[in-house]
């Protein structure tokens, strides 16, 4: 396996493990080879697999590659004291446990626990279905022609002689989707009682998140310390209020605080806890939503076929639930969907090596080292993605196809193309995919479907994706980068 110190070329494919820009230019220059490597950064070896054949190796060996650690880290970077953290890590036996508590068979540590909780709410069952009503309904509700200017930020001007307003496309979709996932997760209280603000702190904070998983000191971290710090304080008076002011909180946040209570953790360490929960639900869907409508935007043509395929949908729906199920079965508006998720998603998984594992080639990751699994990388391989599958500077699998898996629709199924895992996988394969698709297909068909829409400036050029700085889940647009749109109801 060839090994590296920091700089030299694979430090450049690490700094460039998300770019969408310099994907081509990238993969010629290291020859396409897709090799296992190692870096030594500050005398800790760095392991990065590249191949879904390798990433599946490490999928399996869940013995030998845990999350354990760089889960303790966020635990630590987000602000959770150190006694809290402890207890995380602990099992609560059944006679020292109070309240409404959630089965343990399994005798697993609370942050195990957790996730066994996360799947239980956001994997397809009545759970989720209870939670989807509320935040489908909600975004219904929000992506209204009314509700449009409950956000100052979202209308940027009004044309009088046809009544069409001159909207922000990013400013509309995070409104309406951080609102809408805010309340159906935690109840009316987190923005009514608690923080009328809190949606444009946290946005101020998920902006330059990426500082606080890279450790970043001040001065450069200081104005995402401070945001950090303002929605902490919000959360941490949410779960200082006595429960009945807050019943409307889904289940999934019910169980999880009550889990940490009866392990003896604090609310502000409940509430630091429960924000890396929020942060995850709110991190990602609203950017991936935005991109999906910003390529309509763009292709009239591409728009109109979708318009046709949710509209249908939207007058035979007889409820959000119906409407969901519905638009997973426009097959031209998924394949939008499926593009555009693998065009700007770029999540990272991580393990440690705690024990040796033998990749393809006989190459040996060693115990003591992390491994670091860059998903852009799969998710635009000229094999896998390049129909042509030549050497040419022009790069398909770098290009937005509308009609990519609409030919091929085997390449969303990640178990048909391991190539295609926009949500991870193994262990810590998201649980909140599900939820993730049907919200973000009901934003898309509620702007799509319910007005009509148009760029306010033609030639506009498409939103450059953000690339140069590390990226958590879903790239972002570059800063100042925008899609200004015209809107009006739709004439029915």
């Amino acid at each position: 396996m060839a090994r590296y110190r920091a700089g030299g070329k694979a430090s450049q494919l690490a700094q460039h493990s998300a770019r969408t820009d310099g994907d081509g230019n990238q993969r010629r220059h290291f020859k396409n080879d897709r090799e296992p490597f190692a870096l030594t950064v500050f005398g800790a070896t760095i392991y990065v697999v590249l191949t879904a054949g390798d990433v599946a190796t490490v999928f399996k060996r869940t013995e030998a590659l845990t999350f354990d650690r760089y889960v303790n880290d966020i635990m630590v970077q987000i602000g959770l004291t150190p006694e809290a953290i402890a207890k995380m890590w602990q099992h609560q036996p059944s006679g020292a446990r109070k309240g409404p508590m959630v089965p343990n068979p399994g005798r697993k540590p609370l942050v195990h626990l957790s996730e066994a909780i996360f799947k239980h709410q956001l994997h397809p069952g009545p759970q989720l279905d209870e939670l989807q009503d509320v935040l489908l309904g909600r975004m219904h509700e929000v992506m209204s022609w009314e509700a449009m200017t409950l956000s100052s930020r979202v209308v940027l001007g009004h044309q009088q002689q046809n009544g069409r307003r001159r909207v922000s496309l990013l400013e509309w979709i995070k409104f309406a989707m951080l609102e809408g996932a805010t309340r159906a997760f935690f109840g009316g209280a987190l923005l009514d009682k608690v923080d009328g603000g809190l949606l444009d702190d946290f946005a101020a904070f998920d902006d330059q998140s990426w500082k606080l998983v890279y450790r970043l000191p001040p001065p450069w971290s200081t104005a995402m310390g401070r945001s950090l710090r303002r929605v902490r304080a919000s959360f941490t008076r949410y779960f200082e209020m006595p429960m009945e002011q807050r019943g409307d909180a889904c289940w999934m946040v019910r169980a999880l605080e009550s889990e940490m209570a009866a392990a003896g953790i604090a609310p502000p360490d409940i509430a630091a806890n429960l924000f890396l929960l929020y942060w995850v639900i709110n991190g990602n869907a609203w950017k991936l939503a935005f991109w999906v409508v910003a390529h309509l935007a763009h292709r009239p043509a591409l728009l109109q076929t979708v318009q046709g395929e949710v509209r249908v949908a939207l007058a035979a729906a007889a409820s959000t639930a119906d409407l969901a199920a519905r638009l997973e079965g426009c097959p031209a508006t998924v394949a939008v969907y499926h593009e555009a998720l693998r065009l700007a998603a770029s999540s990272m998984g991580v393990r440690d090596v705690v024990a040796p594992v033998v990749l393809s080639g006989g190459r040996q990751l060693r115990a003591g080292a992390r491994l670091l699994i860059p998903f852009r990388q799969m998710l635009t391989d000229a094999t896998v993605w390049d129909e042509q599958n030549d050497d040419s500077d022009d790069d398909e699998a770098d290009s937005f196809d509308a009609e990519r898996f609409l030919r091929s629709p085997e390449l969303s199924d990640a178990k048909r193309n391991p190539s295609f895992r926009p949500f991870g996988g193994g262990a810590t394969l998201c649980p909140g995919r599900f939820l993730a698709k049907r919200e973000v297909l009901t934003c898309v068909a509620q702007a799509v479907g319910r007005f009509e829409l148009a760029l306010a400036d033609p030639l506009a050029p498409f939103p450059r994706v953000e690339g140069r700085m590390p990226c958590l889940g879903v790239m972002k647009p570059v800063d100042g980068d925008d899609v200004t749109l015209l809107v009006v109801p739709r004439s029915e």
